[in-house]
């Protein structure tokens, strides 16, 4: 299936930061089961890689807009199993203990407070059973609301340290604070 032609904007730094995931996380293969939180129509970076190498995915998703168009797209691909309404923060309210082998939150911890990183890592934490993956832009980087999605405003600026003081490993693309910059933030369960 070419699922690059499903979602509108394919951007080619998806390249370097599937590529880090593949060079620090060489066992993601050894899983099947996903939760990514936070997709869209418009951007969903990691699909192409994780759908068509097995991956069962369930969507968590904020904004109901970005709802509306995943269960059409899903209608037609049949990507997804699930696709739920509801917020990171809040994951303990969706989903039990273990609940799947690998949670991708990519690009989405910036759109919380720094203050409420912790806790929303600890619920994350509690649901995934082997890997958590995050990904955010590398320092500031301000951000507003994008097409009426109040989600998308940049609530954190984050730095590898915000995460590794939390137990994560880090891996950064490109320089502090300069747009197309990326954290990813690692945490093997195991």
């Amino acid at each position: 299936m070419q699922v690059k032609a499903i979602f509108k904007n394919s951007i080619p730094r998806g390249i370097a930061r599937k590529r880090l995931i593949l060079e620090n996380i060489p066992t993601i293969w050894d899983y099947k089961t996903m939760l990514y939180i936070g997709a869209s129509c418009e951007r969903f970076d990691l699909i192409e890689m994780f759908e068509p190498n097995g991956f069962v995915i369930d969507v968590l998703e904020a904004w109901e807009k970005n709802i509306n168009c995943l269960e059409r797209v899903n209608k037609k691909w049949k990507i997804f199993r699930k696709i739920i309404l509801g917020r990171a923060e809040n994951i303990d309210d969706y989903f039990g203990m273990k609940a799947y082998d690998v949670i991708v939150w990519h690009h989405g911890p910036e759109h919380i407070t720094q203050g409420d990183l912790p806790g929303t890592l600890r619920k994350i934490e509690w649901t995934a059973k082997h890997i958590i993956i995050l990904g955010c832009p590398h320092g500031r980087y301000d951000q507003g609301p994008i097409k009426g999605n109040p989600f998308e405003k940049h609530l954190s600026h984050l730095v590898p340290e915000d995460f590794e003081r939390l137990g994560y490993k880090t891996a950064t693309i490109r320089k502090i604070d300069k747009r197309g910059s990326h954290i990813l933030a690692w945490k093997l369960l195991d």
